[in-house]
């Protein structure tokens, strides 16, 4: 995550309340930190997530689980990977699940605990929530 340039910040806020004639207001920090939350300049984007999750998935899952997670690619079938298009994974509490399997692994799947940043099993658990719930994987 940037540092966020204050600076920046009150030269853009100064503008914006010349533009629209706005005086006389004070910005708290709280009102400050909300308004940084709420417009996503302290967090990720939604796509930069995705992005991560996806590229995370078809560099260390797609091989067994293939593009779409049926599990149909050849190392897949001979291990007989689990479909990820199952209920189970499109559940919304089965975010801390995937993590878990990622990380620690799971039967004829190695763990990627000490491959993956916590970040990327973070990402890649999303990706793969997001992907099995549309129903179009890597598109």
């Amino acid at each position: 995550m940037e540092a966020y340039n204050v600076a920046l910040f009150r030269r853009q806020v100064g503008a914006a309340r010349r533009e629209i004639g706005v005086t006389g207001w004070r910005v708290t920090r709280g009102s400050l930190l909300a308004s940084l939350l709420l417009s996503g300049l302290l967090l990720p984007g939604p796509a930069a997530a995705d992005a991560d999750g996806k590229a995370v998935y078809e560099k260390n899952c797609a091989g067994c689980h293939g593009p779409d997670g049926k599990g149909a690619t050849p190392a897949g079938k001979a291990l007989k990977v689990m479909d990820l298009g199952t209920k189970q994974w499109a559940a919304p509490e089965a975010i801390p699940e995937i993590e878990k399997a990622v990380r620690e692994g799971v039967p004829r799947m190695p763990p990627l605990g000490t491959k993956l940043k916590p970040e990327e099993i973070a990402a890649v658990a999303r990706y793969t929530q997001e992907m099995v719930a549309a129903g179009n994987p890597q598109q």
